[in-house]
């Protein structure tokens, strides 16, 4: 009974696999090379029946006389060759160049730009000035009075005036007068003697000057000085003082 039972098994699996060799060959004839078996010598993929399946984890074929996936493309770290164009590529493709750099034009005429405006010394700033270099006080509301710009204090407006500059002469004349009524006691020097009072000048002359003091401007001072301080040493320190509080350089 066993022995009947095995050769009915074997048989019915002879009958399946015999039924599965007629549908692949087609109404029971014999494949051949020509059939597109994949697996067959000469059979190509592409003359199977049927629609090919392409997965993730599928490898598409190489055409013959390739040597694989284009290998000109960039590599994992952006190096190498790229498929694209390249500003060295000459023909249809490549890129247009970059445009040239916009030349500067020279300024030939001044008036395109306009006038700079010069700051004008300020109410505050003058009278501070003149009390830290000469230790005198002034009456602010003898100055010109100060622009505004905004909210901010500036003298960029208007240019200097007659008004302005008398203004600012008087108060020259009044400040060297006390100036020279205690020049002992500001310089510790006489005013007959150069040397010393030279090098007072040059040191107030500096500070009103910001800090800096041309070697033209102190040849100026000294000339001033010695022109006058034969017959009137007072004068002559008076007017030093007073060309130095006139000057562009502290004025502006």
């Amino acid at each position: 009974m066993q022995s009947y039972r095995c050769s009915r098994l074997l048989c019915s699996l002879l009958g399946l696999a015999a039924l599965g060799l007629a549908s692949a060959c087609g109404e029971g004839g014999t494949p051949s090379p020509s059939d597109g078996d994949p697996l067959s010598p000469g059979g190509s993929p592409s003359d199977s029946a049927g629609p090919q399946t392409v997965g993730p984890d599928s490898v598409t074929p190489t055409p013959e006389g390739s040597d694989g996936p284009d290998s000109s493309g960039p590599g994992p770290d952006g190096s190498g060759p790229s498929n694209g164009p390249t500003p060295n590529d000459v023909g249809p493709d490549a890129p247009p160049p970059p445009p040239a750099a916009a030349g500067v034009t020279e300024c030939v005429d001044p008036e395109l730009i306009g006038p700079t405006p010069i700051r004008r010394i300020g109410t505050e700033e003058y009278t501070n000035a003149i009390r830290d270099v000469f230790g005198a006080v002034i009456n602010p509301g003898q100055l010109p009075a100060d622009e505004k710009l905004g909210i901010f204090k500036t003298n960029v407006v208007t240019r200097l005036t007659d008004d302005h500059f008398e203004r600012y002469r008087t108060l020259a004349t009044s400040v060297s007068a006390d100036v020279i009524a205690n020049f002992s006691s500001l310089s510790d020097c006489a005013v007959t003697d150069a040397a010393c009072v030279t090098g007072y000048l040059d040191g107030a002359a500096r500070r009103l000057f910001h800090g800096t003091l041309e070697d033209a401007d102190s040849a100026r001072l000294a000339d001033i000085y010695t022109s006058l301080a034969a017959t009137d040493p007072s004068l002559a320190v008076e007017t030093a003082i007073q060309w130095m509080l006139l000057s562009p350089r502290f004025l502006f």
